[in-house]
């Protein structure tokens, strides 16, 4: 009934009030974000009695509108939460509206600020939060294009020279899995905070090339807009990688629910159907046409093992 709404609001927010005196600015911000909703929650929902399963899904919301390196995570967990609403179970997505790199993210989740994040796997990772072991993208993060420097263009042939590549200054943002997985191949990774800031600093030559998801790159330049640069159309940068939905280690509930939401969505063909028709997607594949690229082929020695094994199974359709 409203009452246990309302009980369970006002008990978790004395909760949250108490922690406010031990944290920092950014997490005191996400917690009276989630204080606000409580408030909200216990009184749009009158006719939910404490019988009735609920979700609620907090996850850090694109800070721009538009943003397609986001949108369509978040077309996922709406995806998801449909799949429970019509079969009467409540599914809410919470957006937490504040801007946070990944490390910021994983350390919000680890301490309950957020309940989600979506991000590259690798031991480190698996280790310390719980995946849910369905590739997002299909194994389509880990194709890697050029985002270069112009002075560069004449390195980045059909004919290449890996050595050569191997001697210039590639961004990574800092603590991406792909960064590591790079470093290991022997290329020369300087890593930055900010996307932004991988294309901006490569057309001030700070760095002499970036390597961007293809599903995501085309939509990057435009957005950034810089001069000086251009993406390369002639090397496909390839290694294994999945990007996952992670949870806090305990949280094996949640775990388990976005993983059959994400099961069902393969089931009806819609996993299939967002990821390959999805505006953004469509465009980028159409554009890359990976079919006329010289294959670089990486190795990936943090590609979990585990994960090997699991994942392969849940891919969908064809990746090229």
């Amino acid at each position: 009934m409203k009452n246990v709404c309302v009980n369970v609001a006002i008990l978790s927010m004395l909760r949250l009030t108490a922690a406010l005196f031990k944290i920092s600015k950014v997490e005191k911000a996400l917690l009276l974000s989630w204080c606000r909703y409580l408030m909200l929650f216990a009184f749009m929902h009158p006719s939910l009695s404490s019988a009735n399963e609920t979700i609620i899904i907090r996850y850090n919301a694109p800070v721009e509108e538009n943003d397609p390196q986001k949108d369509y995570f978040v077309l996922l967990l709406k995806e998801i939460c449909q799949t429970y609403q019509q079969k009467g179970t409540d599914c809410t997505l919470v957006p937490v509206s504040l801007p946070m790199v990944l490390q910021r993210q994983l350390k919000s989740l680890d301490k309950e600020l957020i309940d989600v994040v979506w991000t590259v796997t690798n031991q480190d990772r698996e280790e310390n939060f719980l995946p849910i072991r369905i590739p997002l993208m299909n194994g389509l993060i880990g194709y890697r294009i050029a985002v270069v420097n112009n002075k560069h263009a004449p390195i980045f042939q059909k004919k290449y020279d890996l050595a050569q590549l191997k001697q210039l200054r590639l961004a990574q943002g800092r603590g991406w899995p792909d960064a590591t997985i790079l470093q290991r191949n022997g290329f020369n990774v300087v890593e930055t905070a900010w996307y932004e800031t991988l294309y901006k600093d490569t057309a001030l030559g700070l760095f002499d090339f970036t390597l961007r998801g293809v599903l995501e790159v085309y939509s990057e330049f435009e957005k950034f807009n810089q001069k000086n640069i251009y993406i390369d159309q002639h090397l496909l940068f390839k290694y294994p990688s999945s990007m996952y939905f992670f949870v806090k280690k305990a949280n094996t509930k949640l775990a388990q629910q976005i993983q059959q939401g994400l099961e069902a969505l393969i089931e009806n063909g819609r996993f299939s159907e967002l990821l390959m028709h999805f505006k953004n997607h469509q465009e980028a594949l159409s554009r890359a046409k990976l079919d006329q690229r010289t294959t670089i082929e990486l190795t990936n020695s943090s590609y979990p093992q585990q994960t090997i094994k699991q994942s392969n199974a849940k891919l969908v359709g064809k990746l090229d």
